[in-house]
Formats: C-alpha cells, sequence, structure tokens
C-alpha cells in the first residue's frame, strides 16, 4: 500500500480519497507515465491546486504519494529500505505543478532528491488551465567515475512525446554506469556540515578549532559553510536564503545535522530545526557532547550531565501538538501542566538531585585536601588550553601513565602525582625535594560557563597550588589569543594571583632551542624530553623548599 505524506491535514475526505485513489493505478510499461494514472495526477493536482509527487518502481507500481505547496513539494523520508549495495533505489520521482506563465524550471531541491535518494530519474510536469499538460521536462542522473552525481535534463513543449519515450535505454545505461563505478563513497562516521558566521575579519583558527572539536566528537564533516555578514539574523542566524542553500547541501550529501561556530539563543535553535528537519547543535552543545564521551568517573559524568541539563533546560521545546494534561476526576480544576512544563519539572528534579550528588563529593574533596596539606608538600599544578601537552608533560615528569590521546579534551578527571624535583636527593627529607604535580581539564576559548560551573569544584583545587605551570604550544599562530583565554578562567574561579612559569610546549615541532628564557618562561618538548630539567631548575627558584 502506497505511503501518503506531505500538507494533508487540512484535506477534506473526498479530496483525501482523491489523492490516495493514485495508488491503485499502474504505469504502462514502456513509458516514463501515461495512461489513467498521468490524467487522474494531472487532475489531482487542477483540484487542490498544489504539487502532487509519485514515486513509481520499475514495474509500474505507485509505492509513495507526497502533496505539497503550490511551489514546493517534500519527498518522505525513505531509509535504507529497498537501497541495493550502491544504494540505488530503483523508483522514478513524477511531479506535477499547478498551471503557472513562465518558462518550466527544475527546482533545485527536486534535483537533489534526485541524487541523494539515488532515484532512476525525475519527471517535472506542469498542468495546463484547461486540463492536460503544458510543458515538461525530463531529469536523469549520470554517475561519474569519482563517485559524483551530475544530471542531464531534456524539455519539452510537448510533455506527451516526452512521457511516451521509452525508459528502457536510459534505465540500462544508467545500471551499466553504476556498476562500472569502484563503489559509492561510504562515509563511516555520523555525517555533519559545520557553519561558521562571523561579522568582523575572518577567524580561521577558530573554524579550524571547530573541526577539531567535531573530530574528537567522532564526527565526518561533510560539508563546511563560512559566511560574513553585517549582523547575525536573529531568526536563522544565516539568513533565510542561505540557510535554504545550506539545507540542500545537506540533503546532497546526506547529511544528518549541522553545527554552528557560536552558540544559538533557544529561539534560534528552535527556529533552525523547524526550518530544516535536520539536527542542530551550537559550539556550546558540542563541546559539552565530548565531555560527555570522555568523562570515565563517576563524579565526572555527574558534573557534565549538570552541565548538560542546565544548559539545554531553556532549550527545550515542544515537540508535540497535544493539549494540557487535564486534571480529571474529583477536584480537578481545570488545565494542568503540558508536556513541555512536565519535562522542565523533570529537568530541574534531576538538575537538583545531580546538584546534591556534588556537594556531596565536594566535602569528600575538602577532606582530602586537607590530608594532604598535613603532608606539607607543596602543590604545584599544571593548566593550559585543550591539547597543548599537559598530561604528556606529566608523564614525563612524574613517570606516570596519565592518559594521553590526540585529541581535544582527553583528560577529564584531575590527577595528581609526585613529582622529585632533584633527582640526586632521593634519600633526603621529600618536603625538600618532591612536590605534588597535578594535572587538569584543559580549557578552551568560550568555554561554556554551564560546565565552569559544573567542574567548579574539581577546578577550584586549583586554588590550592603554590604553583601553575601554564603550558602553551610553542610559536602557535592564535597562542597569545589562547593563554589569553585560559588567563580568564584562572581568573573566573580566583586564581588568577598564584604564581605561574609559562611552558612553552612543542618546541621539537616548531624547531626552536629547548630551555630556560626567563624565571617566568621555559621552552620544552615533553615529548621528546627537551628542557625538562631547565624546567626543574625553574620550579625550584620560584619555589623554595
Amino acid at each position: 500500500m502506497a505511503q501518503v505524506s506531505g500538507e494533508i491535514q487540512a484535506l477534506r475526505p473526498t479530496q483525501l480519497r482523491q489523492l490516495q485513489s493514485l495508488e491503485r493505478l499502474r504505469c504502462p510499461q514502456g513509458r516514463w507515465l501515461g495512461g489513467d494514472l498521468q490524467q487522474r495526477l494531472v487532475n489531482c493536482c487542477l483540484d487542490l491546486g498544489r504539487m502532487v509527487a509519485l514515486l513509481i518502481d520499475r514495474r509500474g507500481v505507485v509505492t509513495h504519494i507526497a502533496l505539497g505547496s503550490p511551489e514546493r513539494v517534500w519527498m518522505p523520508e525513505l531509509g535504507r529500505a529497498g537501497a541495493g549495495p550502491t544504494g540505488q533505489r530503483k523508483l522514478r520521482l513524477v511531479v506535477v505543478q499547478p498551471p503557472k506563465p513562465g518558462m518550466l524550471t527544475v527546482p533545485a531541491d527536486l534535483k537533489t532528491d534526485l541524487t541523494r535518494l539515488r532515484l532512476d530519474a525525475l519527471i517535472l510536469l506542469r498542468a495546463a488551465q484547461a486540463g492536460g499538460l503544458d510543458r515538461g521536462a525530463l531529469v536523469l542522473p549520470r554517475y561519474q567515475t569519482d563517485g559524483t552525481i551530475e544530471t542531464e535534463e531534456t524539455h519539452s513543449q510537448h510533455p506527451g512525446e516526452l512521457l511516451a519515450l521509452d525508459p528502457n535505454d536510459p534505465l540500462e545505461i544508467l545500471d551499466a554506469s553504476i556498476a562500472r563505478l569502484p563503489g559509492l563513497r561510504r562515509i563511516e562516521g555520523p555525517a555533519w556540515a559545520l557553519v561558521g558566521v562571523h561579522t568582523g575579519r575572518r577567524d580561521a583558527a577558530r573554524f579550524e578549532e571547530l573541526r577539531e572539536l567535531a573530530r574528537t566528537a567522532g564526527i565526518e564533516v561533510v560539508h563546511e559553510c563560512v559566511q560574513r555578514r553585517r549582523r547575525i539574523d536573529p531568526k536563522t542566524v544565516i539568513g533565510s536564503g542561505r540557510l535554504e542553500d545550506l539545507v540542500l547541501e545537506c540533503l546532497e550529501r546526506n547529511a544528518e545535522g549541522i553545527i554552528f561556530d557560536r552558540d544559538l539563543s533557544p529561539r534560534q535553535l528552535a527556529n533552525l530545526a523547524n526550518a530544516t528537519e535536520l539536527k542542530v547543535l551550537d559550539r556550546s552543545q558540542l563541546i559539552l557532547e565530548i565531555f560527555a564521551r570522555h568523562a570515565s568517573t563517576a563524579e565526572a559524568r555527574v558534573q557534565v550531565e549538570l552541565a548538560q541539563l542546565r544548559y539545554n533546560l531553556p532549550r527545550i521545546i515542544e515537540r508535540s501538538t497535544g493539549l494540557s494534561r487535564l486534571a480529571g476526576g474529583i477536584g480537578g480544576r481545570g488545565p494542568g501542566e503540558t508536556a513541555l512544563e512536565v519535562n522542565r519539572r523533570r529537568v530541574r528534579e534531576r538538575i537538583r538531585r545531580l546538584e546534591k550528588q556534588l556537594k556531596k563529593r565536594s566535602s569528600q574533596r575538602e577532606v582530602r585536601r586537607k590530608s594532604r596539606a598535613r603532608s606539607g608538600l607543596k602543590r604545584v599544578a599544571i593548566v593550559g588550553y585543550t591539547n597543548a601537552g599537559k598530561s604528556t608533560l606529566m608523564n614525563q615528569l612524574t613517570r606516570s601513565d596519565v592518559l594521553v590521546e590526540d585529541q581535544l579534551f582527553a583528560t577529564l578527571d584531575p590527577a595528581s602525582r609526585r613529582w622529585l624535583l632533584r633527582k640526586d636527593a632521593a634519600h633526603e627529607d621529600p618536603r625538600q625535594t618532591t612536590v605534588v604535580l597535578s594535572d587538569t581539564v584543559g580549557f578552551i576559548e568560550d568555554l561554556p560557563q554551564e560546565l565552569v560551573e559544573a567542574f567548579r569544584s574539581t577546578l577550584e583545587e586549583l586554588r590550592d597550588a603554590d604553583l601553575l605551570l601554564h603550558v602553551v604550544v610553542d610559536a602557535e599562530a592564535d597562542g597569545e589569543k589562547r593563554a589569553a583565554a585560559v588567563e580568564r578562567i584562572l581568573k573566573e574561579i580566583h586564581c588568577d594571583s598564584i604564581p605561574r612559569v609559562l611552558v612553552e610546549n612543542k618546541c621539537d615541532l616548531s624547531g626552536r632551542p629547548a630551555g630556560q628564557q626567563t624565571l617566568y618562561r621555559v621552552r620544552v618538548s615533553a615529548l621528546e624530553e627537551m628542557g625538562l630539567d631547565d624546567l626543574r631548575a625553574v620550579v625550584c627558584h620560584r619555589l623554595p623548599l
């Protein structure tokens, strides 16, 4: 039985039955379209005054019926059903549009449907005011050897002649070209599009950071869009015209969502989700997703979930059209909570439970801090931008095995190890030769405030540090900007008054020599173990034991 989709909610029962009756008709063999099916399809378009589309298989059976607006029709979601190994569905798309003056132009979204859904052909017809057909166009896909798909259009002012052409020859050519392909490209991970919007000079480093965030989240980027605007569109960020082009690009590449390189307001997020019918994430949501993936301890998972709930609470929107939950029975007092209100109340209740758990863990952390303070050992903490090499540096200094990965936010849980500053004094009083070295979560520009709040109890351990090692990437193009972002967060958690040493890491990549630069700056390569003795000397000088 054919599926009926589209703008059918306002149809009268007789109109809906007229539309559904198309499924009982078959397309004659040896024609793209014809017989009673052709005439009934045109009549439906004229009676309803809207575009009507059919998906017809190679046997001539109608499998899907879609009703659109006078200007546009939306294809149903076909999923992977019926798609062969190459994704080919062996379906043709027939669309009839209401009468209008001028030349017949094939809409870009219909050509996108042809290639995205791997259809056999697109037949676009325009109904004549007096009945019958006015103009027609046949669009065939042409598969290239590199896996891309181009289209070939044939227009005619005599649609009957066009529809009478035998489709078997073009379909044989199509099947042969697909068989010669080495294999259509298969996307391994989730496919998404990245969107950057700026009102001033383009920040290439920031967009590259968005790519790195996407890679860390396991996302395959299939399209990128960067736009410069005088001002951000308050509704859709990039404007309705550019958004329509973006949706077509996403459909063409089978992208399941869009990631914006900025934070979106709740209203913008809702507008974009409704307009695109795709998943939409902003920068903060992507960072939160990465934190959720990397959280390995119970405390980290609680902190990340709390941050996600706090951020998403104002962004919860009503996704159903149901009425209020009515309070029935004796004592009912009229409308109760809507489904939206229930969802928000449950989120607030969950937030309160998580806050209590974190408060309890914070008390336990305070006890451990006091215990460490009684040991008399000085404390040194490593801070810096994410993926600057902090965990590698800690492993080399303490000969430990903290997780090291070449991706953002690999470390979420703080780790502390003893660091012997003077190798020739292993048998002396540890308080005179050893410090406690702590690795911390990496920072990033515009770190979501909800994450800072959720990880505050963890970050506040930095307040107990006697010295901070601020790790930066040596000679990095935007190093000063990233260092400033770290300093802002340190100030926010009231750690800006703690003495610090700037550690310029990865000098093996910059080609500059390792060693002490001043009493406040050391250049090292943690991976190649260069300059580490100079770092120990600077720490000993800055931190009298």
